[in-house]
């Protein structure tokens, strides 16, 4: 066996490719394959935090309604029926939110305009008797 000077073995092997020439493909491959997923898990975390804010937002929505109908109620029956429709819709949401299909930044505002509603309502019961 012969044994290479290191200036000799540099200058035999100078025309061979480096690592990253040799493995161009592979690498560019690779880069591409990991960019897709990160692109596509970016995207399926978008839409599900999209389905959730138009969720939080149909609540609100739900609640804003209840607070109109509270201002024009005219008997005690309709101020009972308000309040106990705002506690199922505060139930509805704290399940959605165990389930993970609320999250914390819009149980938030959430909280936010139930007050509001329950305030109106109760404003609007006493001002009934």
């Amino acid at each position: 066996m012969v044994v290479l000077h290191e200036g000799a073995r540099l200058y035999y092997d100078r025309e061979k490719p480096g690592f990253f020439k040799e493995n161009a493909d592979y690498l560019a491959l690779i880069v591409t394959v990991t960019l897709a997923l990160a692109s596509w898990f970016w995207g399926l975390k978008r839409r599900i935090e999209g389905k959730m804010k138009d969720r939080a937002d149909r609540h609100n929505l739900e609640l804003t309604e209840l607070m109109a109908q509270a201002l024009d109620a005219t008997s005690q029956e309709e101020i009972t029926r308000i309040r106990r429709r705002l506690v199922a819709i505060f139930q509805q949401v704290i399940q959605e939110l165990d389930t993970g299909r609320l999250d914390t930044g819009s149980l938030h505002s959430f909280a936010l305009v139930w007050n509001a509603a329950s305030d109106s309502t109760r404003d609007r019961e006493s001002t009934l008797t």
